[in-house]
């Protein structure tokens, strides 16, 4: 199952300074936060390698590598700079959707709902914690990189690794025993419960392999390599699709076959990149003579908790969810199938939702660098395209959920029929709404292009934290009907949705209608300025004046009769 299948709403929320750095390359799908750090909702732009001169012109002058994103055209832009991003957060809802089919098909539905009671815990820890030291640690090596001090990035880059060590054993010490009462309170059934703990206890037996595999794509987009860092990500789904059906089916292993696919998808990639970081030609590598320091450790910690807290976020509904099952539905049998269901609709979702937060990704640094060069029409109109584009990918969700969802639920959790009966009205429900759900991802990113952080984290925890779990909580005590918490997607898509359009209007149009507006007039005078040096220049002869006089024309309003013109002698 992919780690990253429920990262967060706005993934790349720490980054709140709109000013585009000179240490960005050009190929930028991220944005740099405060610290310097790359966002973690998408791929990152390249940090300039310290030993690499920069690109001068003529003149000898350092050009800006990233002004193309003021000049080119901005629907080219957008799918130019976002498409990295969205390729790996589609790349890693495969990932986990891949999960999910083979366990299907050669395990059962009893499978899916092992996956789907055990997908809270795997996101909101051990996935989480492995983010939180990479993304913090990120922060800290790229300032470090910005101060030229390599000793302290390399510092920073140890004790990172010295951390997810340590909580490679002290997570298996302190959940093991007490691993069926977890499952339980995450929702597992009688049913589900063997299968919950033979795939858990190996994941959390090698939890290592989330806590390098997640926090060593931040280190490298920190180090420039954000190619190299989207590589890793897809590597490891590609592993994964290969040995999935080959230890469930081939050496008929079951549902550990998955737990254990998983192990090795995310360790072969993460011990290529240590020894890629163990280079010594690299300008920051791991270097086993520093000190540790559990200062730094608690700084990268507290940089990346955000990180933790959004990302936990996300898997709230499904602990909830699993708890209100319990809670309400009877008999034994139907709320396993919910369960089951819950599991296959987060899958699904993050199918849907993980490529439109890699388009926001895309849109930040290009929102970014235009408002900050006070480029206003220009930034509307990024806004509005991004809107266009992250829309686009959520009606194509939209009309696949309405069009087909018994092969949805088919394809993803076996050949039920009890399961696909569920599955199809159920699955409708909560997505009525999802054609809306690209205006939070794109307002939160808004907001943090006009380095507007609360704001923007507020938006994106809304839909989740403020609007979804009320929801669901209170739907099945009104109706009395557990399946009416499944409407609880469709009310927080469209509340989600005004609230963030009426928040853009009054915290992003309206203090830029002065500015449009005086834009406008400043461009407008500016054109009337070539068009009256352009008509001059028509209505001068060719050659005239030549040998004789300089015509110098001060500043009239035509070149026509009463044109005020000194002549200047030619010696």
């Amino acid at each position: 199952m992919s780690p990253h299948c429920m990262e967060s709403d706005c993934g790349a929320m720490q980054a709140d300074n709109p000013e585009p750095d000179a240490s960005v390359t050009a190929e930028v799908c991220g944005v740099l936060d405060t610290d310097g750090v790359v966002s973690e909702a998408g791929t990152a732009g390249d940090i300039s390698d310290p030993h690499t001169p920069e690109d001068t012109g003529a003149s000898g002058a350092t050009t800006d590598p990233s002004a193309y994103m003021g000049t080119q055209r901005v629907p080219t832009l957008l799918l130019r700079v976002a498409w990295p991003s969205v390729i790996g957060m589609l790349v890693q809802a495969l990932y986990n959707v891949v999960d999910s089919i083979f366990v299907a098909q050669g395990v059962g539905t009893m499978g899916v709902g092992a996956l789907a009671v055990f997908l809270p815990i795997e996101v909101t820890l051990y996935a989480a914690i492995g983010n939180v030291f990479g993304s913090g640690a990120a922060a800290m090596i790229a300032r470090s990189l910005g101060a030229n001090d390599t000793k302290r990035a390399e510092a920073v880059l140890l004790n990172m690794l010295v951390a997810c060590a340590a909580q490679s054993i002290i997570i298996p010490l302190a959940f093991l025993p007490w691993f069926s009462t977890f499952l339980r309170l995450f929702g597992a059934t009688d049913a589900i419960l063997p299968g919950a703990l033979e795939y858990g206890r190996i994941l959390t037996v090698f939890v290592c392999s989330y806590m390098f595999g997640q926090s060593l794509p931040h280190i490298l987009r920190a180090l420039g390599y954000e190619r190299l860092s989207m590589q890793m990500v897809v590597a490891s789904a590609c592993i994964n699709m290969v040995i999935d059906p080959l230890l469930i089916f081939g050496f008929d292993m079951g549902i550990s076959g998955a737990a254990i696919s998983t192990v090795v998808a995310q360790t072969v990639p993460a011990v290529l990149a240590i020894l890629f970081l163990m280079k010594e030609t690299q300008p920051v590598r791991i270097r086993f003579d520093r000190d540790i320091d559990f200062a730094i450790m608690r700084r990268f910690l507290g940089l990346g908790f955000p990180q933790m807290g959004q990302q936990s976020s996300q898997a709230l509904p499904v602990v909830l969810g699993n708890a209100l099952i319990k809670h309400f539905a009877d008999p034994a049998d139907v709320d396993t199938l919910i369960v089951v269901f819950s599991g296959i609709l987060q899958r699904y979702l993050a199918l849907l939702i993980l490529p439109i937060i890699g388009m926001t990704a895309g849109y930040l640094p290009v929102a970014s660098y235009n408002l900050g060069a006070k480029n206003y029409h220009r930034f509307m109109r990024v806004v509005l395209y991004g809107l266009l584009f992250s829309g686009s990918i959520a009606t194509v969700g939209w009309l696949g959920t309405l069009l087909a969802p018994a092969l949805i639920v088919q394809v993803l959790g076996g050949d039920d029929p009890a399961l696909t009966d569920l599955g199809v009205s159920v699955m409708r429900h909560w997505c009525y709404g999802f054609l809306l759900v690209c205006f939070p991802y794109v307002a939160a990113a808004t907001f943090q292009a006009q380095s507007q952080a609360l704001l923007a984290t507020a938006v994106a925890l809304a839909r989740q934290m403020l609007i979804m779990l009320p929801t669901m909580a209170i739907m099945p005590m009104i109706t009395g009907n557990i399946e009416s918490m499944f409407y609880a997607g469709t009310v927080s898509d469209v509340c989600a949705a005004v609230s963030s359009m009426l928040l853009m209007g009054w915290y992003v149009y309206r203090p830029l209608v002065p500015l449009l507006a005086e834009e406008k007039r400043e461009r407008e005078e500016a054109e009337g300025a070539d068009a009256l040096e352009s008509q001059c220049n028509a209505e001068t002869p060719e050659g005239e004046g030549e040998g004789e006089s300089v015509v110098e024309t001060l500043a009239v309003p035509t070149c026509g009769e009463g044109e005020v013109a000194v002549e200047v002698a030619d010696e």
